[in-house]
Order: structure tokens, then sequence, then C-alpha cells
């Protein structure tokens, strides 16, 4: 600084006022280029992020905050790696909604298609992002678990299965410390059946998003209250959940194309070795809904519940194929639905069908 001003004075001193000008002028951007390299330095110093001007979040909020979502820390590890790849500010709000989750599986998505050494890596990282998302998913479906009968609402509908095997209906009224009273179940002719106290019952019951629950119990009486005289259930603390579907299905209108699989005895392969073979004749139809499990074909020609068939579609832009076996059949007028479960899909397929089912690719 003092060269600088020292400088100045001596070109003043000559009495060269253009000289001067220059000096000055020369000075000035000196000045202008150190401050404006002290502020960023400055601002990068405080954690600034150059290409967002907001900070970037440290990874203990990030990993507390999927933790909260309930993410194993190694998945957490993962996912803190990809935020910091494509600049994420602040991750810690990526769980804050849908909307903002979304936004970031579907730029970790592309970040690992465009990034990823081979086609055998992205499709590894895109099955792990995919296996992360449908956890999410699943948590959030079912929300808090419930582990005790004393948790249930009133109005809670029941299906109890009476001694002799038969399902009936029944609904919660009242939840107290002593047990459950419930409406009696009714019989085939509309009258309320008699459970002898002590019996030992099973009961099923759904709650959020279908997801359903189990428990065993004993007829502990009955109870008049508000006019109904209600069965008495003792409570119990061991409910227990149902398996629930595991993979989130997306509602589609997508052509495909299917043929029949046929399994071929061992002894009957002969030179093939092959142990299906798969029809030439395909047939099309519509896939009117998707998941990583399966999916529902419409179609004009049916295959029978069991039957194994070969799926050709194209979703990620690019033509997928699965083999997968008829669960049940819903008829229609005119044709009707197949309910397929997948039996054989690559881990490339299925990584296409999420990102159809989440969008990423739309």
């Amino acid at each position: 600084m003092n060269v600088v001003v020292f400088s100045a004075q001596s070109g003043w001193s000559r009495g060269d006022p253009g000289s001067a000008s220059a000096f000055m002028i020369v000075v000035g951007i000196l000045l202008a280029i150190l401050i404006l390299f002290n502020m960023v330095k400055s601002f990068r110093g405080k954690g600034g992020n150059a290409l967002s001007g907001a900070p970037v979040a440290s990874r203990t909020s990030f990993l507390r905050s999927a933790r909260r979502r309930g993410i194993p820390d190694a998945d957490v590890s993962f996912l803190n790696d990809i935020a910091r790849a494509i600049g994420t500010v602040n991750p810690e709000f990526v769980f804050q909604n849908t909307q903002k989750l979304d936004s970031f599986f579907r730029d970790a998505f592309k970040y690992i298609e465009k990034h990823s050494e081979s086609e055998t890596v992205a499709d590894e990282e895109k099955a792990r992002l995919f296996s992360i998302r449908e956890g999410i998913t699943q948590r959030a479906i079912q929300g808090s678990p419930i582990s005790s009968t004393r948790e249930l609402d009133r109005n809670t509908t029941l299906s109890i299965v009476s001694p002799d095997e038969s399902i009936r209906p029944s609904v919660v009224r009242i939840v107290e410390p002593g047990g459950l009273g419930v409406e009696r179940p009714l019989d085939e002719f509309g009258e309320g059946v008699r459970i002898p106290r002590g019996t030992r019952l099973t009961v099923f019951f759904y709650r959020k998003a279908h997801q359903g629950y189990t428990f065993t119990t004993r007829a502990a009486g009955y109870q008049d209250a508000g006019g109904s005289n209600l069965l008495v259930l003792k409570h119990s603390d061991a409910v227990s959940a149902l398996p629930a579907r595991s993979n989130l299905r997306r509602e589609i209108d997508a052509p495909c194309r299917f043929s029949q699989v046929h399994q071929v005895p061992a002894k009957e392969r002969g030179k093939t070795g092959k142990g299906l073979v798969v029809d030439k004749l395909e047939i099309h139809g519509t896939i009117v809904d998707i998941s990583a499990g399966g999916c529902a074909i419409k179609t004009a020609t049916l295959f029978g519940s069991g039957t194994l068939v070969k799926i050709t579609f194209e979703a990620a832009d690019g033509i997928q194929a699965a083999i997968g076996s008829v669960v049940r059949i819903s008829s229609m007028q005119s044709g009707g639905i197949m309910h397929i479960r997948f039996a054989r899909i690559s881990k490339k397929a299925v990584n296409a069908v999420l990102s159809w089912v989440y969008g990423y690719t739309d």
C-alpha cells in the first residue's frame, strides 16, 4: 500500500498530470480487485456456496434429518455423497416434504445416469437409490405402527374370525382400560352371534393406506352401552402388522406385448438345455398399472392363474422385458385384466420401471 501511494506521489510530484491520472486509475483498479478478493474469501470462509449464494448444510444435519425418515446410516452416506456432488443447498430440507424429496431423487437419478463410470455401476447405484426411495414411501404409507388394541380408534372396522372359522364384521364402539366394546357379529339372518365368555378369537383390521393388522384375544362378556349390547374383547398388547404391498404402483396406459411361457421338464430339454420356452405368438395388451413387483395388463386374451408369461414393454427410453406369473384375473365385458407378479426381471428393467413409476423420465 505504501509503495502504491509513494509511486502516485512521485508521479504527481513530477508535474505530469496525465501520468498522475493513469497512476490513480491503476490504483483504483487494484484496490477494487483487492476488496473483491477479500469479500469472496470472507464469504467462502463462512461456508458459502458460489453457485447458490446459500450455505451447504453439514453432514451431521443431513444425517439427523435422514434418520428421522428411518433411513439406515449406510444409505444416508450414499445420499449425502450425491447431495454434495449435485450441489444440493440445505440438504436437510430434502426430507421436509414430498415435493422436495421427489425433486432430490429425480436430480440424483439424472446425476447417476450421466456420471457413473459404467452402465453396470449406474444400474447398481440406481437400484440402491430406488430401494431407499421405496423404503421411504412404504414408511410414509404405513404411518406409525400400532402394537396394542389400546391404540385403536372408535369406529374402527374389525373382522372377527369365529370359532367355526367364519369371518364376521364388527365395529369398535368403546375403547376403555378394561377392553374393547365392539358390535356383536351378525349371522346370516342378521341376528347377533352369541360368543361364550373366554372364547379365543382372531381379529383383523386395517388402518391408514390399507395397512392390515391382526391380534388374538378372548371374549370377556357383554356390556350394554348406548342402547346396544356390545361384545367385550380383552385388550391385546401383541398386535402384529400383516404383510403390506412392498412397491409403489402407478396407473398408466402403456402398450405391451406378451407371450405364454412353457416350463420344459428336465428330461425333455434335450440339446437346448432351456427350462423355459417362449411362444412365438405375441399378444397385444395395455399395461394399466405397474410396480417393481408386477403389473396389470388389460387384454382381450386372458391366461389362467399360474400361467407364466413374457411381457415386453417400453420404459425409460428402452425396450424392457420380464417374465411373470398370472396371479388372478378380473373379467370384463370384453376380455379382462390379468394381474401379474414378476418372477424374473433384470435389475436394469426394475430401474426402468421405477423411474417410470416415480416419473423421473417424464
